[in-house]
């Protein structure tokens, strides 16, 4: 049977740089404006208002760009236990690209809508999804990405892609992704620690030994590690006390996720870039505890 060309777009909400010709992203991925067709199809008749109101305000959207047999075949580049659709590896690899962008600069760029669209005369839309987007942190809402950005996004991204399954930096990533779409922030909290115990955890000490080793990795100097293992006790601290039920409304709950969102950004962009460090992380647990625990004789 012959295969069809399709596109999956994902249009960007927060998206300001004007790219007038496709951004190549990645071999199969672009970022490109909306095409007038899209904009035109009568299967966005479907959508909610607020969805559509979302989509008029985006101008530029990710491009995945493949051949299939049909909508939703079986993707040919997986090896997990159980199959799965292109479309859906896709959508991964379209919340990898959000999760690149915020590890560069973080800031309201995100998604929500993602279309499957097959060329005939045109490309058309096939199927739709409404997925949950990143909420950015308050300090960030009037962030923007820029053009300078985009070179280390896909960097970032392809990296991410890279990362195998069943390891401690794959928990840590979907750790982060779930906590970037949550708007509770005791839920949010948890889950950038979920991320950073993930990373950095140890099996006894956790408090101390967690915050020195935050502190060694990411620090450059004496006192810049000082002042994050400070800052990684008090932040542990607080989702001690969230876990356990303790949760009430604290003044410094806003500043403490900042904190914690920063040290897991800077943990992971060093650890993603830097293969000779992210072999470390992608084996048993035994060889990243040696890692980190030998840090501090550096």
């Amino acid at each position: 049977m012959p295969k069809l060309r399709y596109r999956t777009v994902v249009p960007l909400n927060n998206f300001e740089i004007n790219i007038r010709k496709p951004f190549q992203f990645s071999p199969n991925v672009t970022i490109e404006r909306i095409a007038g067709t899209l904009r035109k199809d009568k299967q966005l008749e479907r959508l909610a208002q607020y969805d559509r109101e979302r989509l008029d305000a985006c101008t530029h959207s990710l491009v995945f760009h493949y051949e299939a047999e049909g909508l939703y075949s079986a993707d040919p580049n997986w090896k997990g236990k159980e199959p799965r659709t292109i479309e859906k590896a896709n959508g991964e690899a379209a919340s990898l690209a959000n999760l690149a962008f915020w590890l560069q600069h973080p800031s309201p760029l995100g998604f929500s809508l993602t279309f499957h669209m097959p060329e005939f005369t045109t490309f058309v839309i096939q199927a739709s999804e409404v997925r949950d987007r990143f909420l950015c942190h308050p300090d960030n809402k009037d962030e923007r990405v820029t053009r300078k950005d985009l070179k280390p996004t896909k960097e970032l991204f392809a990296a991410l892609t890279k990362i195998p399954r069943e390891t401690s930096v794959w928990t840590a990533i979907r750790a982060l992704i779930a906590a970037l779409q949550m708007n509770v922030e005791e839920i949010r909290y948890l889950l950038l620690w979920v991320a950073l115990e993930a990373l950095f955890g140890a099996p006894s000490e956790i408090t101390y030994r967690i915050s020195e080793r935050l502190a060694f990795f990411i620090g450059k100097n004496k006192a810049e590690k000082q002042s994050l293992f400070s800052d990684a006790k008090k932040g542990y601290g607080f989702r001690s006390k969230v876990a356990h039920g303790a949760w009430k409304k604290n003044k410094d709950s806003t500043a403490l996720t900042a904190t914690s969102e920063g040290l897991l950004r800077r943990a992971l962009v060093r650890l993603l870039l830097d293969d000779n460090i992210s072999k470390h992380f992608l084996g048993k647990d035994d060889a990243r505890n040696s890692y980190l625990d030998e840090l501090v004789f550096l």
